[in-house]
């Protein structure tokens, strides 16, 4: 099982993530937009688990969410991956950013220390808070920007209330994302 967790968006943020991609300056066709309904925040990534691991997995998502309550969260800014001029000028990742938010890091800190403390592997990179918004149409190419992305943005703001264990699945359809499990902020 792939796994990872995720906070996901309602449909007005949605509908405000894709319409803030119209302002990436970019060609035609170079870009390939991940689907609207695939858009989330990556808190903590996983990769491939054992199922044997899975209980594991819930009961520290469930230590957690019990230690933190629902927060305000601001998208805001546009960018990329790398930064324009870094490394060959191209980007391999189109985001909307995240401003400063202490509570979504406590989040993520209570998250992977559960999930150590539990002997469950996981990306031990820092958090870097942001929405993929889209990848090179063809893999061996970068996104060339003809402008800077908007550093400063605002495209929305939410409130967090939950976590949630997303499954990826690779199918003759293509990538398909399966909720396993929610895990509500706050709850024992």
């Amino acid at each position: 099982m792939r796994l990872f967790f995720a906070l996901v968006f309602d449909e007005p943020t949605l509908e405000a993530l894709v319409e803030a991609r119209r302002s990436f300056d970019v060609e035609t066709g170079v870009v390939r937009w991940i689907d609207p309904s695939h858009l989330h925040l990556t808190l903590q990534f996983l990769g491939s688990v054992e199922e044997s691991v899975l209980s594991a997995v819930t009961d520290a998502a469930r230590g957690a969410t019990s230690m933190s309550g629902s927060f305000e969260l601001r998208l805001q800014g546009l960018g990329s991956f790398p930064a324009p001029r870094e490394k060959g000028g191209g980007a391999r990742v189109l985001w909307a950013g995240v401003s400063c938010c202490p509570p979504l890091q406590e989040l993520f800190e209570q998250l992977g220390s559960e999930l150590d403390r539990r002997g469950v592997d996981r990306d031990s990179r820092s958090l870097r808070p942001h929405v993929t918004l889209g990848r090179p149409a063809r893999r061996s190419r970068k996104i060339r920007l003809h402008s800077p992305p908007d550093p400063e943005v605002s495209i929305a703001t939410i409130v967090v209330r939950e976590l949630r264990l997303i499954e990826s699945v690779q199918s003759a359809a293509g990538l398909q994302y399966r909720v396993l499990e929610r895990f509500p902020l706050g709850a024992p």
